[in-house]
């Protein structure tokens, strides 16, 4: 039976106003709020929800309690916060500089470094503490106290990197970085902006690298950046060559505005990752032209009728985009790695043999590359996702997601040689989407990453810290804490196996 701990990530800060008690609640309970048992109080205080805030006066010591209050009056297990509490990041706050991660080659299959020494990834992905949509930054989502507080509790179970969305403005929900419709030059919203930088302070303040991507490869929902792109988005990108421009300016605008603040936050980037999940269109231009010749902004021309002419046609359009962003990347900001996400063929149905001319008439139209043809790529690492559903067996469908994407071949493995790849997203699904069994499910999702590890994997990423709007996913904060702890790779203090 699943665990159900209303509370979490409950932390005390010592502020000008006083101490500051915060909290995060699980929406997917029925409860009505939290009693607040303060030392020395004759009672305890009650906060209903939604509230999640509690400003106490000086000079508290001791052990406080959140005992979460269901609807029908029962009460959870308690929450135990220490008093006084911790300082929060202050802008005068003077952080260490991180280290820039490297990689080395190896005939066992390449590693990350940091310092000289083997560096594995342990962590998770962080889409924001409430859930609308890819919010983590927008102005209405960021909380930078409970985002300290999860930074803080997770470095302590021995996670080090954290994959977050840099948004270009997908949709009214998510604005992003992109200053509205009527936004007409490259910068940023300083808003967002400054809630990035907020979180890579936090970052650098307990020792987290950061791998920021940009969404589905949106470019950003502004008048600048729609003008200079022709009005290509998302798969569009790929074959234009005014739309690769454009989103080149947008990774350079992003990298520059973390310089102009402070050059030291660009080695809290463990790299820069161009979207979250690549992959082309069969339904769309110009997959969609069976017949004729296609010839690409580079000169190149394509028999659409060939399978193979196709295929050609994807491998050097993806070639083109990775090499124009490669340029920008390394000319910003010379010391960081270069990668890209994807999910597997196997996720949408397809293989090599089944889709090799990106003409499948499947009704999901996606379609990756495998992972033999993205290591040959101008990237330095490659990010793999591997999702299975209860009660499905972990290690089988990472194994068949492995072959699927062509990492099993002789070439791939000299690739691996010299570029890491890691499991930037995984998970499991609840059997049928809404509920399920959290004990089944952890042997699941810890079975996907010891088969990553034993596979020669870099490390990993689950998706995600805490995703209740997501309900058919699970998550870290399932149990309030405990298959966090379990689930870590690495002891604090360390980066190594």
């Amino acid at each position: 039976m699943e665990v159900i701990r209303p509370v979490y990530f409950a932390q005390a800060y010592e502020t000008d106003e006083g101490t500051l008690i915060t909290w995060k609640y699980r929406p997917d309970t029925e409860y009505s709020g939290v009693y607040i048992t303060i030392p020395g109080a004759a009672e305890p205080v009650f906060t209903a929800f939604p509230a999640n805030r509690l400003l106490l006066s000086d000079g508290h010591t001791g052990t406080l309690l959140l005992t979460a209050a269901g609807t029908d009056g029962e009460r959870a297990e308690a929450v135990s916060v220490s008093l006084p509490g911790i300082h929060p990041l202050c802008p005068e706050d003077i952080l260490p500089v991180r280290p820039d991660i490297a990689i080395c080659p190896d005939p066992a299959g390449a590693y990350f470094l940091k310092d000289g020494k083997r560096f594995t990834v342990n962590g998770f992905n962080f889409i924001g503490l409430s859930g609308r949509d890819h919010s983590t930054f927008e102005p209405f989502e960021y909380d930078p106290y409970t985002t300290e507080t999860m930074l803080l509790q997770m470095h302590a179970l021995g996670y080090n990197v954290v994959r977050v969305f840099i948004m270009g403005g997908r949709n009214e929900i998510n604005p992003g970085f992109s200053g509205g419709p009527d936004h007409n030059d490259r910068t940023f919203d300083p808003v967002y902006m400054g809630n990035v930088l907020h979180f890579l302070r936090l970052c650098r303040k307990y020792d987290f690298y950061v791998l920021p991507n940009f969404g589905d490869n949106e470019i950003p929902g502004n008048r600048y950046y729609q003008t200079l792109s022709g009005g290509c988005d998302r798969m569009q990108v790929y074959f234009h060559e005014n739309a690769v421009q454009a989103k080149a300016v947008m990774v350079e605008e992003f990298l520059n505005e973390i310089r102009q603040a402070d050059p030291a936050l660009l080695n809290t980037l463990f790299a820069v990752q161009l979207q979250n999940e690549f992959c082309f269109g069969e339904i769309f231009p110009p997959f969609d032209q069976h017949e004729g010749i296609y010839r690409l902004y580079d000169g190149s021309e394509y028999d659409m009728a060939d399978p193979a002419a196709r295929r050609a046609l994807a491998n050097r359009a993806a070639y083109l985009y990775f090499t124009k962003l490669r340029e920008t990347v390394k000319a910003a900001a010379p010391a960081k790695l270069l990668c890209e996400g994807t999910f597997t063929m196997a996720a949408v149905g397809k293989s090599m043999e089944t889709a090799f001319g990106f003409d499948t008439g499947l009704e999901d139209y996606r379609l990756p590359l495998s992972g033999l043809e993205y290591l040959r790529m101008p990237l330095d690492f490659l990010d793999m996702h591997v999702y299975c559903e209860d009660p499905d067996d972990g290690e089988e469908a990472f194994r068949k997601n492995y072959a699927n994407m062509l990492l099993n071949t002789e070439e791939t493995a000299a690739l691996l040689r010299e570029k890491p790849v890691i499991m930037g997203e995984f998970s499991s699904f609840k059997p049928n989407r809404r509920t399920g069994d959290f004990a089944m499910a952890e042997k699941t999702i810890t079975a996907i990453r010891d088969a990553a590890m034993a596979h020669g994997f870099a490390g990993m990423l689950l998706w995600t810290v805490d995703s209740f709007w997501q309900r058919e996913i699970w998550h870290l904060m399932e149990d309030g804490g405990g298959f966090a702890a379990r689930l870590s790779l690495l002891p604090p203090e360390s980066d190594t196996l």
